[in-house]
């Protein structure tokens, strides 16, 4: 589109919203010199609730509007259609008594309030029927309607004005007659069809509307209302509308350029929508950018014209009531505050012509708490007139959020393509609050039959990976996201909204709030998509584990009731959930660890003909047989052999067991945290890995030592024997037998054929069994 075309195209955009602008403009000119400061006070909050049920309506209908007009065609568009029109009219209707009940609060008469209730309802109407003339390329309806609205409203003004005096009975009497005379232009066809053709069959069709796209939309609205007019509500509710009076008088001077950014923001919307739908990215970036040239030019000619009346004029419209100072305070303070929102404004309506209304609503959330806090506290240490820095400071922190949002977003259209997942490919979201390695590795492998976007803290798993190159796949994306924080659940909320996927996978948390913060977005998410969950411990193990679970048990029963699909490592962890948590009529699939902590890609399975040792590693609790094994040495002491194992970690049972360890020969007692890249070393400088459990689901201990093709000699307890085959890729000894224990140490130790050909099934097993892709692909077939 040319720039001539363009700026044709804005001047017949601007006619509208700068008369309704002006009309209004004049009206409160008017009202400011006849009302007193109380009346005048009333009237500019009522208009400034009038103004944020504009936005209200905008987020549940008029923001949904275009994308579903251009998302869809025939039957479909004209059901859609249907639902919207019959559910604004019904809501429309329900409003007549909250703005009635509003007015009435602040004191207006009967009489007044229900006018004010009247032009309410009906400015609500017509604020869909001009989304809906943008949305169907009808501008000049739009136009029309504008322009008569205005014309009407200056009517009323010259009579005003003509009088000398007058009441808000007659200013909201006017407001309405131009509202409904405003209406007309959109045709009698549009009329019936608003009017004489409600459907309440249509209004349930709603509610996936709502959950797609105007339930954000409405959070954003809110929170953003709470951003820009906080100062509002905060000052008339504390000092009444005399105190918000002058506050409103320094205002009036950016009303024109403010009431254009409104209007022009629908118009816009409509434009990008339009361009989108069509796969026109480009066209729609394009549109936010003349978008903002012409914005900056309002601001240029209203900061121009406003300074001019300042300097020349200013009684002129400001009564000798009102302190100059401080309407000149306020009108420059005014001026910066719209200059940021202006300047964010484009890729705020681009991200809604694309339906990214979750990080729109979570950059309002941020903004509208910030706002708040800084006009309360502006308000009491400096007085009303530097409140509206707390809005300032608000809107600049939602103008770099959503600067910095959008540009993310139109990164990742271009990396996609098109912005959509490949024909046939799932979009997956992996949740994973802990066990970054393993979540990685699967989501890597996942990659090669979906898109999938995972969720965990990445400095954590650089810290897994700390010494080793990391595997990657080009479906992967990785978010930095914790799981224990309302901010981190609104990122990943917003993550939702912005993947849409299909399918979420949850690696289940443990700490009361990762509980919290996924069993939220298992409650929102659910019915729209897939949700499968990985149990790594259907039961806790006795000591610290047990203790955290003990507090999560709603958390953990209301998720693992929730999910779609169940999945856990091996038949012996199958059979535990299904006699914890059954469920029927939901399935639970039996999956493996797979091989982590691994350095290369071909780890060798022949450390050499000599004994390496043995190595003992992992938090020492109680169940993970730390006695066990030290019974076991010191039996093996008493018959002269004395064993080389190194034991690595840190935990209760160690501590209390140190002593004794100390006077044994060849053992090594490393009592501390170990790092990831150390515990590698650890892992290949030794022959075995030694798992004396007395009680056990899964490991990944055993994931760890066979990925490096180190064997393992475990007890045969819990899950370990689904991985572990005695005599194939370890040996398994009855679990508590500590005599059993010592006479396979002792077997291994003096038979190098034995541990080669052990080493070289633990190979195998990472290879085939343990294999990432091999689980992944397993995964897929499981959900379906």
């Amino acid at each position: 589109m040319t720039a001539h075309i363009k700026a044709l195209r804005y001047a017949a955009a601007f006619i509208g919203p700068l008369s309704s602008a002006g009309a209004q403009f004049m009206l409160s000119l008017i009202l400011l010199r006849v009302l007193g400061q109380a009346e005048f006070g009333t009237f500019s909050f009522l208009l400034v609730a009038a103004i944020l049920s504009w936005g209200l309506w905008s987020a549940l209908f008029c923001a949904p509007l275009p994308i579903l007009f251009h998302q869809h065609e025939g039957d479909q568009r004209e059901a859609m259609m249907r639902c919207l029109f019959s559910t604004n009219l019904l809501v429309a209707i329900a409003s007549i008594p909250v703005f009635w009940l509003l007015a009435t609060s602040l004191g207006l008469q009967h009489a007044a309030a229900a006018l004010y209730a009247a032009n309410g309802v009906i400015a609500l109407l017509r604020w869909f029927a001009r989304a809906y003339a943008y949305a169907g390329g009808r501008q000049y309806r739009t136009m029309t309607s504008d322009l008569i609205y205005a014309g009407t409203l200056l009517a009323g003004v010259a009579i005003m004005a003509l009088r000398g005096s007058t009441s808000l009975n007659f200013a909201y009497g006017m407001l309405a007659a131009a509202a409904v005379l405003g209406m007309l232009p959109f045709g009698r066809g549009y009329l019936r069809r608003q009017f004489l053709q409600f459907s309440p069959r249509s209004i349930p069709h709603y509610a996936p509307i709502w959950q797609k796209y105007s339930g954000w939309s409405l959070v954003g609205v809110v929170t953003t209302e709470a951003t820009a007019n906080s100062h509002a509500y905060i000052v008339t509710a504390l000092f009444g509308p005399r105190a918000f009076a002058p506050l409103a008088a320094s205002a009036l001077l950016i009303r024109p350029v403010s009431v254009a950014l409104n209007a022009l923001m629908e118009f816009e919307r409509a434009q990008m929508a339009r361009a989108l739908g069509a796969g026109q990215v480009g066209e729609a970036v394009g549109a936010a950018r003349y978008f903002r040239l012409a914005m900056l030019l309002a601001w240029v000619l209203t900061a121009a014209a406003a300074a001019l009346l300042m300097l020349v004029a200013p009684h002129l419209i400001f009564p000798a009531r009102y302190s100059l100072p401080f309407l000149e305070a306020g009108a420059v303070l005014w001026m910066a505050v719209m200059l940021v929102r202006l300047m964010r404004s484009p890729e705020s309506a681009l991200m809604q012509a694309g339906g990214q209304f979750g990080p729109l609503a979570m950059a309002s959330v941020i903004s509208s708490g910030v706002s708040v806090a800084a006009v309360l506290a502006l308000l009491i240490w400096v007085g009303t007139l530097w409140s509206i820095a707390g809005i300032m400071l608000g809107e600049c922190i939602y103008a770099f959020w959503i600067w910095r949002k959008c540009r993310i977003w139109l990164h990742s259209i271009a990396a996609a393509g098109d912005g959509a997942a490949p024909h046939g490919r799932r979009r997956v979201l992996m949740i994973a609050p802990h066990f970054q390695e393993y979540a990685w590795r699967l989501a890597c492998a996942m990659g090669e039959h979906a898109d999938v976007t995972l969720a965990l803290d990445t400095r954590r798993l650089e810290a897994d990976y700390q010494g080793r190159d990391r595997d990657a796949s080009p479906h992967v994306e990785l978010r930095q996201r914790g799981v224990v924080s309302v901010r981190d659940l609104f990122r990943i909320l917003a993550d939702i909204r912005t993947t849409r996927p299909q399918l979420i996978h949850i690696q289940e948390p443990s700490g009361m709030r990762k509980a919290i913060v996924c069993s939220v977005v298992v409650a929102l998410s659910r019915r729209r998509c897939t949700i499968a969950l990985t149990v790594h411990d259907p039961q806790p193990h006795e000591g610290r584990d047990s203790t955290i679970a003990s507090r999560l048990i709603p958390f953990r029963r209301y998720i693992r009731n929730a999910a779609h699909h169940v999945f856990v490592h091996g038949e012996y962890c199958r059979a535990q959930f299904l006699a914890i948590d059954g469920n029927p009529g939901r399935p639970v699939h039996v999956t493996h660890h797979g091989a982590i902590m691994q350095r290369g890609a071909r780890p060798d399975p022949h450390p050499g003909a000599r004994p390496g040792g043995a190595l003992m590693f992992g938090r020492m609790e109680v169940y993970k047989g730390v006695g066990l094994l030290l019974d076991a040495l010191e039996l093996l002491a008493a018959r002269g052999v004395h064993a080389h194992v190194r034991v690595a970690g840190s935990g209760p049972e160690l501590d209390r067991l140190q002593d004794r360890f100390a006077r044994l020969e060849n053992v090594v007692v490393d009592n501390r945290f170990v790092p990831s890249a150390q515990l590698i070393n650890a892992i290949i400088d030794s022959d075995y890995v030694i798992l004396p459990y007395l009680d056990a689901t899964q490991s990944g201990v055993v994931a760890a030592a066979l990925g490096n093709a180190r064997f393992v000699i475990a007890s045969a307890v819990g899950g370990i024997p689904d991985v572990v085959q005695d005599g194939v890729n370890g040996l398994l000894v009855p679990p508590g037998d500590a005599a059993a224990l010592a006479d396979a140490l002792a077997r291994v130790d003096a038979d190098p054929a034995l541990r080669r050909t052990l080493g070289e099934g633990a190979a195998r097993t990472a290879a085939e069994v343990l294999a990432w892709p091999r689980i992944a692909g397993a995964m897929f077939a499981d959900y379906g």
